[in-house]
């Protein structure tokens, strides 16, 4: 999903780019966003009438740095985030965006690893 996200934007050579803390934002077009984090990670966003769609939320320490770029570009909330799969790296932010009424969408067995999660999260 993320490589072809990456194609998608690299097609497009006139993506705007909004320039945030410790991330960038750039419009693939239209409503679709991606956003680059210079710590790794990388967050799919599409901005519509029934909210804001996120596609793999990061770490938690990035929830604020999320945020922050999705609003340099629209003033709403994250509505629905989907999980790729169960690594921290991309549900890091579900407590933090879960506690802000998003819907968190994942597959049946991201939420079967999440029975384990402190597993995977000490690692």
């Amino acid at each position: 999903m993320r490589n072809a996200l990456l194609l998608v934007s690299l097609l497009f050579s006139s993506a705007v780019t909004f320039a945030t803390p410790n991330a960038e934002i750039m419009q693939v077009k239209n409503n679709i966003y991606y956003i680059v984090s210079p710590k790794g990670g990388n967050v799919a966003v599409s901005i519509g009438r029934e909210g804001v769609f996120v596609i793999d939320d990061q770490l938690t320490s990035r929830n604020k740095v999320i945020e922050h770029a999705i609003k340099s570009v629209m003033d709403q909330n994250v509505n629905f985030v989907l999980n790729a799969h169960y690594h921290y790296d991309h549900t890091g932010g579900n407590e933090h965006f879960g506690k802000k009424d998003a819907v968190i969408v994942a597959h049946e067995n991201v939420r079967k690893r999440f029975k384990c999660k402190t597993i995977y999260y000490l690692l």
